[in-house]
Formats: structure tokens, sequence, C-alpha cells
């Protein structure tokens, strides 16, 4: 499970597909200072999922989005755009659950 994240956020589906976003992330959390690396509302995995915090309103999320469907991913598909207070975006994709007592996300399968 992965804590939803903080603000608008989204939550990757690991995948083939999502190696070079997972790395990209993974770069750019070293450079942050040590407490945003470790806050799980930034930044979260476990092994079916990856969540990020992506900023503060749709037009910054709307910059991952872009990256993400370039590269061949597809928003509910392989990603879900996620909003503050458990809400999300759109439609909960089929493959993501939500637990709104613990404010966590999972794969589906594994709740």
């Amino acid at each position: 499970m992965v804590t939803l994240p903080m603000f608008f956020g989204i939550v990757l589906k690991r995948s083939a597909k999502s190696v070079p976003h997972e790395e990209r992330l993974d770069a750019f959390r070293k450079t942050l200072p040590e407490e945003m690396r470790n806050d799980r509302s930034l930044f979260d995995q476990d092994d079916g999922l990856v969540a990020w915090s992506a900023g503060m309103s749709m037009q910054d999320v709307a910059i991952d989005i872009q990256r993400l469907t370039a590269a061949g991913l597809v928003e509910g598909e392989d990603f879900a755009v996620t909003a503050k207070l458990g809400r999300t975006g759109g439609k909960l994709p089929e493959w993501l659950a939500y637990d709104n007592e613990r404010r966590m996300l999972a794969l589906a399968v594994a709740m």
C-alpha cells in the first residue's frame, strides 16, 4: 500500500513502461532535502505502485500527465490522478483501491 499523495498527485501502476518515470522520480527525489525525501505523502512506493505529489493544482499535474502520455502510458490504465482528501481526479480505475480510513492506495487485488 502507498500513502495518498498530498495535494494533487499521480499514482503509477508499476510495469515495464513505468521504469523510465520511476528512474526520473528517483533522480529528482535525491536532490531534495532529507525530510522531503522521506515524506511518504510526497513520494511513496511498494511492489505494485509508485505515488507522488505533483503539485498544488491541476496545472502542476498537467506537466507529469503530458510526460506520461507522451511515453505511451494511458490515464486510467497505467496511472491515476489524485486530489487532496482522497478524491480522485476522475473515476477510480478498477486496478486501484482506496482505504479511506488509512488514506492508503493499493492495487485492487492486494486489498
